[in-house]
């Protein structure tokens, strides 16, 4: 090979062959499949839609990092203060001795102090619009003015269970699965049913705080087993007095209150019947 200017140009030999580069050539005829002249498709200059594309990336990256590294809260001191229950309530209409015989079987065989409390009947209007079906309507009043009444005219100092009467609870492990939930407790309650929403913070993988992060959510979980203190009832008779009325499972969705629900398997609910058309 050897390289030989010309007038016209410059000449390049391989071998036997050779041939003639002019200032023309260069200039008008570049070579199609040079890298010279094949834009990149990844550079900002050929293809804008990658800054939108990367920053769309890294928003959505932020936002689950913020999302879920927020479901579990900050270490809290511990409810080691809780060292006993001191009584058990449950909630019964009278109509319902079977219910009622349910309860005296397992409660009897346990050693914190219990007694029955007759459902107060609910009535069939006041209610929210989602709930306006008459027999609805009047087991949630009827529920809501029966924790009334306890707040109001029974011993509620220390620490207090309140049960429906459809629930067995394992009475031997509660107090060490709630010994873990923040010493700010409201209202507690065990084995919560229904799906959990994602915006719901963690204590524990088995203990959630019913408080919606980022926007309001509609949860309900039941209260079939609750525990309430005696310092937060006025907060709790606040909650569940607001007009109209709704179910008061799904009131305790908020940031009033520090309400928690405890996943131990410790309560169990029966299938006894329902008490709607009892409740007439």
């Amino acid at each position: 090979m050897y390289i030989r200017k010309t007038q016209i140009g410059v000449e390049v030999r391989f071998g036997l062959t050779s041939s003639v580069l002019t200032r023309q050539n260069v200039r008008t005829k570049p070579n199609p499949n040079s890298l010279a002249y094949k834009p990149n498709p990844n550079s900002l200059v050929y293809n804008p839609n990658m800054f939108t594309q990367n920053a769309m990336y890294f928003m959505i990256c932020f936002v689950f990092y913020v999302c879920f590294s927020s479901r579990r809260l900050p270490p809290i001191r511990r409810n080691d203060v809780m060292t006993r229950i001191d009584r058990v309530y449950y909630i019964n209409l009278d109509a319902r001795q079977n219910r009622a015989d349910f309860m005296e079987w397992w409660l009897s065989r346990q050693d914190t102090p219990y007694a029955r409390i007759s459902a107060v009947q609910g009535a069939s209007t006041g209610c929210v619009p989602w709930l306006s079906r008459p027999e609805h309507c009047r087991g949630v009043i009827g529920l809501r003015m029966s924790n009334l009444y306890m707040m109001d005219h029974v011993d509620t100092t220390g620490i207090t269970m309140v049960l429906e009467d459809d629930v067995k609870v394992n009475m031997s492990g509660v107090l060490d699965a709630v010994r873990a939930v923040p010493h700010d407790w409201d209202v507690i309650r065990l084995d919560c049913w229904g799906s959990v929403p994602w915006t719901f913070p963690y204590v524990t993988p088995s203990i959630f705080k019913t408080e919606p992060v980022y926007w309001p959510v509609r949860y309900y979980g039941g209260t079939h087993a609750t525990l309430w203190r005696s310092d937060s009832i006025d907060k709790i008779r606040k909650l569940w007095s607001v007009q109209p009325y709704d179910d008061i499972d799904g009131l305790l969705t908020t940031s009033a209150v520090n309400s928690y629900c405890v996943q131990n398997n410790l309560a169990v609910l029966y299938e006894l019947g329902s008490d709607i058309s009892w409740a007439e």
